[in-house]
């Protein structure tokens, strides 16, 4: 695996991406600072579900199997197991699974509740505040 700022991003930053049309921008970002971005089995299903709902698939160019293909080829995907018990809203626990699992360094997020979170070395960042690390 290359070298590079572990990260997982959580299923609000992928869509606000591909509903704002600027993938190319995530993709930029992620392609010029080396990040390493994880996904999971989990993860990826969210994003299925959400892009699934009537309200996103109206404004999609795509269908939701184009986006996550899209993601799936700037992820390393990795099986995780279910540990964590700590997110006030339990659907989120796998997150941080994730993030320990994958020994990210950063959970990038835009849920005010996560923000609030504290585990060990992993930052739990907006992507305002992750961005200004690499502007």
């Amino acid at each position: 695996m290359r070298n590079g700022r572990r990260i997982i991003l959580d299923t609000n930053i992928w869509v606000s991406y591909i509903i704002g049309r600027k993938l190319d921008e995530i993709t930029k970002l992620i392609l010029d600072h080396n990040l390493i971005v994880f996904s999971c089995n989990e993860l990826e299903e969210e994003l299925e579900e959400v892009l699934s709902r009537d309200k996103f698939t109206k404004v999609l160019h795509f269908k939701p199997d184009f986006y996550l293909n899209f993601i799936r080829n700037l992820t390393t995907i990795i099986s995780i197991s279910t540990n964590f018990q700590e997110c006030p809203d339990k659907k989120d626990n796998f997150l941080f699974d994730l993030a320990i699992q994958s020994q990210s360094d950063f959970l990038v997020t835009g849920d005010k509740l996560l923000l609030d979170l504290k585990v060990d070395n992993l930052k739990v960042v907006s992507f305002k505040q992750f961005r200004e690390l690499y502007n």
